[in-house]
C-alpha cells in the first residue's frame, strides 16, 4: 500500500471532513510520500500492528494526525489568549503577532501547520523539538 492508496481510502470515508482536517491529512500524506516519516513513531505503530505493514501505516497516520491536531489546538489557545489580553505595547509579555519562521534555517511561513511540516520534514524533528523550532517573530 502506497501513500496514494492511503489518501484514496481516507477520502472514501463517509464522514464530512473540514478543510483544516483535510490539510492535516495532506501534510501527513506528504511526509509519507517524501519518506520523511518519524522512525520512532512508525516503530511504535508497527509494534501495535504486530508487524502488519498496512495496519502500521494506518496507525501511524492516526498518530500524526493526532499530533498535528493537538499542535493546532495549542496554537488556537495561544492566539485566543493573545486576543483576550489587554493590548498595550508598554505591558511586559505582550507581543505583536508577526511571521512564523523556522528557528533552524529561518525559512518563513504563512501558517503554523506549514512551519511544523517544514520542521518535521526538512529537519527531522518531532514532538517538543518541533515546538521549540517553530517561532513567531
Amino acid at each position: 500500500m502506497n501513500w496514494q492508496d492511503i489518501v484514496r481510502i481516507l477520502r472514501q470515508e463517509p464522514k464530512l471532513v473540514s478543510p483544516a482536517e483535510e490539510a492535516i491529512y495532506e501534510v501527513v500524506a506528504g511526509e509519507i510520500a517524501s519518506q520523511s516519516m518519524s522512525p520512532g513513531l512508525f516503530a511504535k505503530a508497527f509494534s501495535e500492528a504486530a508487524g502488519d505493514q498496512s495496519s502500521a501505516m494506518a496507525i501511524y497516520i492516526g498518530y500524526c494526525v493526532t499530533q498535528l491536531k493537538e499542535e493546532m489546538r495549542r496554537e488556537e489557545e495561544r492566539l485566543k489568549r493573545e486576543r483576550e489580553a489587554p493590548h498595550s505595547a508598554t505591558q511586559p509579555g505582550i507581543s505583536v503577532i508577526g511571521e512564523i519562521r523556522c528557528r533552524i534555517c529561518s525559512d518563513r511561513f504563512d501558517t503554523r501547520i506549514g512551519a511544523v511540516h517544514h520542521v518535521r520534514t526538512a529537519h527531522g524533528l518531532q514532538g517538543e523539538s518541533v515546538e521549540s523550532a517553530v517561532v513567531e517573530t
